[in-house]
């Protein structure tokens, strides 16, 4: 529907037949496009509430809503790796470690399932499920965590280093997403994982 809007408001045909930003933008007066801005933020808060409450409950408790992250990026905007657009470099506090327990106990209430790859090489490549990782109130201590930082817009790897804002239905990547660097967590992980995986 916003969509539906910008595009009235924004005529942008060019001569060459191609559709662009830059005439709407000239024609579609600054305050009517922030006020879009702001009730599409509004809209996607809601529709982040509401998806919460139809979620189960998590460690006894309603799942927190997501928390997103402001960015004034554009559809078609192109990133460099460079840039960090995913925010990996910013400082992320990992959740206490007190709520994941001993891992060696955790890997022993984990069951596997394997999944069939079509012309696999055997020992090469393997595709499993593997549940209950974590256990409830661990989940709930790395989702507030992961919260704290706040989710940014999913970008989309291009190649030589670029990532791209494509999140318009049809685009390549859609959704919300947070990235993080914990040495401490990956080697809890591999642990609980170690006896589902490969021994090279």
């Amino acid at each position: 529907m916003l969509a539906m809007m910008r595009d009235r408001l924004s005529p942008t045909r060019t001569r060459r037949g191609k559709t662009g930003w830059t005439r709407g933008l000239r024609k579609t007066p600054r305050n009517v496009l922030k006020k879009l801005d702001q009730f599409s933020a509004i809209v996607q808060l809601e529709q982040l509430e509401a998806l919460s409450w139809i979620m189960p409950p998590l460690n006894g408790q309603m799942l927190e809503v997501p928390r997103l992250y402001a960015v004034a990026w554009k559809e078609g905007q192109v990133f460099q790796n460079k840039e960090d657009p995913d925010r990996i470099l910013t400082p992320w506090s990992a959740p206490d470690f007190e709520w994941f327990g001993d891992p060696v106990q955790q890997s022993a209430r984990t069951s596997c399932i394997d999944l069939p790859i079509h012309n696999a090489v055997p020992g090469r490549r393997f595709a499993k499920v593997i549940s209950k990782v974590l256990s409830e109130k661990a989940c709930a201590a790395l989702l507030e965590a992961a919260n704290a930082k706040g989710f940014t817009p999913t970008l989309l790897n291009v190649g030589s280093d670029q990532k791209v804002l494509q999140q318009e239905p049809g685009g390549g990547q859609q959704g919300q997403q947070v990235t993080v660097n914990s040495l401490d967590l990956a080697a809890w992980l591999m642990e609980v994982l170690r006896p589902h995986l490969p021994a090279e």
